[in-house]
């Protein structure tokens, strides 16, 4: 069975598209005018971004508290080779309320990672699993690749 979670979208850290810097933010808690129907109950979450926004603080109302946004949790298994994410169904830039679906991506998208000694990353490269074939978390046209000045893995942009 396919699940939609529903949650509400509250002003938090913004990431400009230009610059990949910080806006300001509020840092109250999404949950405090959110009423939740049939006695679910709200949990404020900030691990997944919208519509390309990062680290947006998130309220989801749900029969028990989350931690995490997992569409995939009651999702039919993927095809070999893939594997199941969470990405953002509707998002609207100018709403309050955000659905998500699971979505089947490939674990090992074509081309190299860049080298990790000359590899720059920006304030807007998402952190990845830290098994570097699993490419399926990233954005479309990267890869997880290693960074040793960093010593994490990061969503790159693969070199062919």
């Amino acid at each position: 069975m396919n699940s939609i979670f529903c949650v509400v979208v509250f002003c938090g850290l913004i990431y400009s598209a230009e610059s990949c810097k910080p806006a300001p933010f509020i840092t109250a808690d999404p949950c405090v005018n959110v009423k939740c129907p049939n006695g679910k109950i709200c949990s404020a979450i900030t691990d997944y971004y919208c519509d390309q926004i990062f680290c947006r603080h998130l309220a989801i109302c749900s029969a028990t508290p989350v931690t995490t946004i997992d569409a995939c949790r009651e999702h039919n298994p993927c095809k070999p080779g893939s594997h199941c994410v969470t990405v953002p169904d509707q998002c609207p830039n100018n709403g309050t309320l955000c659905t998500f679906k699971p979505q089947c991506n490939v674990r090992n998208r074509p081309g190299k990672c860049p080298d990790s000694g000359s590899a720059a990353r920006t304030s807007c490269d998402r952190t990845c699993s830290p098994k570097s074939t699993n490419d399926a978390t990233c954005p479309t046209g990267r890869k997880c690749c290693f960074l040793a000045s960093d010593h994490e893995n990061f969503c790159l942009s693969v070199r062919r």
